[in-house]
């Protein structure tokens, strides 16, 4: 650890005062230097860890993926024709429903516009002021996603995969 330099108790001059400056300066640059130093050492810490961990994701990848592929080829089976869980002794796998969704890739003024433009109004929600209404568009997914600006998500399943926590010398 560097020693922290004892500064003078007060300032009396104007040479001390350029004096103390001057020290401000020096001291400024030395933590910009230091603090450079770690973001060098750091970077060079994440590049390492980066480089150590790809090739771990693609294998990853590629064993969700086969497992995956199994798994929905033998649902029927694995879930006993109920259910979206299967158990192994090793963890479960599941298909989630994922909803659908509506995202505006505009303003809501310019979005409220073209709705009134093309008389669409059961999408626009009237409360307090005009606003747009997710639930109807949801209802009429081909019709709203025909405006510029909304983009209906769709819905549908995600896999996922949970593991149990192992003991790594018990596997």
């Amino acid at each position: 650890m560097t020693k922290r330099p004892k500064p003078p108790p007060y300032v009396r001059n104007d040479k001390q005062a350029a004096a103390a400056i001057a020290n401000v300066g020096k001291l400024e640059r030395r933590i910009a230097q230091i603090k450079a130093d770690g973001d060098n050492r750091i970077a060079n810490i994440a590049a390492r860890v980066a480089e150590q961990i790809a090739p771990l994701e693609e294998a990853r990848k590629t064993s969700r993926e086969r497992l995956e592929a199994y798994c929905t080829e033998h649902r029927q089976r694995l879930t006993r024709g109920k259910g979206k869980t299967a158990r192994f002794e090793t963890g479960t796998v599941s298909w989630r429903s994922r909803p659908a969704k509506v995202t505006f890739s505009d303003t809501v003024k310019n979005i409220l516009a073209r709705l009134k433009f093309f008389k669409l109004d059961q999408f626009i929600a009237t409360r307090f002021e005009e606003q747009l209404d997710k639930n109807a568009m949801l209802k009429e997914p081909e019709v709203a996603g025909a405006v510029q600006g909304i983009t209906i998500g769709s819905a549908g399943e995600e896999f996922e995969i949970k593991p149990f926590e192992l003991d790594e010398a018990a596997s």
